[in-house]
């Protein structure tokens, strides 16, 4: 596998702001927005953009769209029955009872809920440089960033002996490509990356059996608890931050809300 690694043009520290407790999405969504806002009105005005920011949280039950897809494929589909565990498989779900989001990333339909760590790095590619397999750098194109971030996931998930890949369908996979385990859907305006990747830790996957998960029918969706040993939720989160900040190179430091915002 190819693992893809960058190294700031300058030194960089990533600011990881994790919000704590299930969020609504237009909640989550309106701290990430403030954030990119801050950042593309710097280079409106020809400043120097911000450190990096990593904005972590998990949601309240919501099937977010990719940008590409029209309003009427908010419709869920009846359920299609995969083969796939549920955290609480006595608990039913009541899929009415979860909001349905359009976005600006990329990709289709996905579920983000209770268990599944969203992560968001905002921040300016061109403060990047990918390093080549011959110790060169070339440009971080947003091709390069993604397959970064699903590195970054890779990396974090073979700490708990979970060993996964890339495959030629977006995201992170079980090693036999049937199952997807994390999703990656970004937006790139003026190189500030926003949105990003999620990760399934603990939640109930029996949300995804109510749609086509990112456009795949014939593919399986897996979580943290499925695939190893028990990892509590916050340690994932602190795992995967650190991981995206090796790989970025850059140092790594929590903040709070007042801080990544100022």
């Amino acid at each position: 596998m190819i693992w893809t690694r960058a190294r700031p043009v300058r030194p960089l520290t990533l600011n990881h702001l994790h919000i704590q407790g299930p969020i609504k999405y237009a909640d989550a969504q309106g701290i990430h927005d403030k954030l990119v806002r801050k950042f593309l009105d710097c280079k409106k005005e020809g400043k120097q953009t911000p450190d990096p920011v990593l904005l972590t949280f998990q949601m309240q039950p919501v099937y977010t769209l990719g940008r590409r897809q029209g309003k009427e494929e908010a419709l869920l589909q009846t359920p299609n029955h995969r083969e796939t565990k549920s955290e609480s498989p006595d608990e039913p779900i009541d899929v009415s009872k979860a909001d349905i989001a359009q976005t600006l990333r990329g990709g289709e339909t996905t579920f983000h809920g209770p268990g599944q760590v969203v992560a968001y790095p905002i921040l300016d590619l061109l403060q990047f440089r990918k390093i080549n397999d011959d110790g060169s750098d070339s440009a971080l194109t947003p091709k390069c960033y993604i397959s970064l971030l699903e590195s970054s996931i890779i990396s974090a998930l073979a700490q708990y002996q979970i060993f996964t890949t890339r495959t030629e369908n977006t995201g992170v996979w079980t090693m036999d490509g049937e199952s997807k385990i994390a999703a990656v859907g970004v937006n790139i305006r003026r190189n500030i990356t926003s949105h990003g990747i999620c990760l399934n830790v603990n939640n109930n996957l029996s949300w995804f059996d109510h749609i086509v998960p990112c456009g795949l029918d014939d593919k399986k969706v897996t979580n943290v608890h499925e695939q190893g040993p028990p990892v509590k939720y916050e340690e994932v989160v602190h795992d995967y931050a650190y991981s995206l900040a090796s790989y970025l190179d850059i140092n790594y430091k929590r903040v709070d809300k007042e801080a990544a915002q100022a």
